[in-house]
């Protein structure tokens, strides 16, 4: 979540601070000022947040009955008919589309294409509030292939719109701090804006943000 982090320990908390006569002690609570203004709410976002599916069953039920908007930023890698219903209970859905060839997929980024073709096309049919996003990645999401097959995916989707990532490399810098062991790739943050508006040179049937 934006803004802090909540454990299943303050989680508890802050459904008691719900159910009290003072629920603006609520730490969910203290920014609504901020989405009223804004128009904005709370964003789950990762890691992979559909990992926790007690825990956003739980807190998204605390955001409806605030009326706070809630959104989901995923890779796409679950399982739906055990998300179905969780699912149902956002009000916006980012749904991320990497690397669209399979054998660079399992390469850069293990399994899972399956799936999250398989995701990406019942979240559209069955009219779920979802969005799609394209990180640009130097060299692995951001060739002019792997574009098109952006685009030719987004077309067979029936979905005019991809939010188009820049790259940056704070992951890196976290995972220094976390002491994580995942590798870095070694790119240069300082990625050129004429590289990224080369990559979002897309076709005029879609439309980019």
């Amino acid at each position: 979540m934006l803004g802090f982090h909540l454990t299943n320990e303050s989680l508890e908390r802050t459904r008691l601070a719900f159910d009290s006569s003072c629920p603006a002690t609520c730490p969910m609570l203290v920014d609504r000022p901020y989405y009223e203004r804004s128009g904005g709410g709370v964003t789950f976002s990762g890691g992979e947040p559909m990992l926790h599916l007690d825990f956003l069953d739980r807190v998204l039920d605390l955001c409806s009955r605030e009326s706070i908007h809630t959104k989901l930023e995923t890779a796409g890698t679950f399982s739906f008919e055990r998300w179905k219903s969780v699912l149902r209970k956002f009000d916006l859905i980012y749904f991320d589309l990497k690397i669209l060839d399979r054998e660079l997929h399992r390469r850069h980024l293990g399994r899972g294409y399956d799936t999250i073709a398989d995701n990406a096309k019942i979240l559209v049919e069955e009219g779920f509030p979802v969005e799609f996003r394209s990180p640009l990645v130097p060299g692995y999401t951001d060739t002019e292939a792997n574009i098109e097959r952006v685009v030719e995916r987004l077309g067979r989707l029936g979905k005019r719109t991809v939010h188009l990532l820049s790259y940056h490399n704070m992951g890196e810098t976290k995972s220094d701090i976390i002491a994580g062991k995942q590798p870095k790739l070694g790119l240069d943050r300082s990625w050129p804006m004429d590289r990224f508006q080369q990559s979002s040179k897309l076709p005029s049937s879609i439309t980019h943000s």
